[in-house]
């Protein structure tokens, strides 16, 4: 078990790494805007993906069956670390759960009822909303 405190400081820093690492490597020369629509269809694939993190994450467990599953992955990782700072924040960070439950909660359940309406608005302001390929 770990608190959401514990679970916060022991995945931040790699998670944010690991982030930067391919938004740099993926953000260049594409039409980002695509995403928007991708993520929908992709949404499955990537709480695959999310799990897959669960088990090892410095180990990279998984390997997304395509880059874009791979970038909304990280956006995914990056969106569920900082809502586990909010919680944190707000007074939740003694609440325990396994890993695998921080990881369930933060970026499969919170982003389908939550993260995934900040991200839109967040990527859309930044990439515009075209969503051709």
């Amino acid at each position: 078990m770990q608190t959401l405190s514990e679970f916060y400081k022991d995945w931040s820093p790699g998670i944010i790494q690991l982030a930067r690492i391919v938004g740099a490597q993926f953000e260049s020369a594409q039409n980002m805007s695509r995403f928007l629509a991708l993520e929908a269809v992709l949404r499955s694939e990537v709480d695959t993906a999310c799990r897959a993190f669960a088990t090892k994450p410095d180990a990279q467990p998984c390997i997304p069956s395509t880059p874009e599953v791979a970038y909304l992955l990280h956006h995914r990782l990056l969106s569920g670390i900082e809502f586990a700072q909010f919680l944190d924040h707000c007074g939740l960070g003694n609440d325990q759960m396994e890993v695998e439950g921080w990881i369930e909660f933060l970026l499969i359940h919170s982003w389908g009822e939550y993260l995934v309406h900040g991200w839109r608005a967040r990527f859309s302001k930044i990439y515009g909303t075209s969503t051709e390929n």
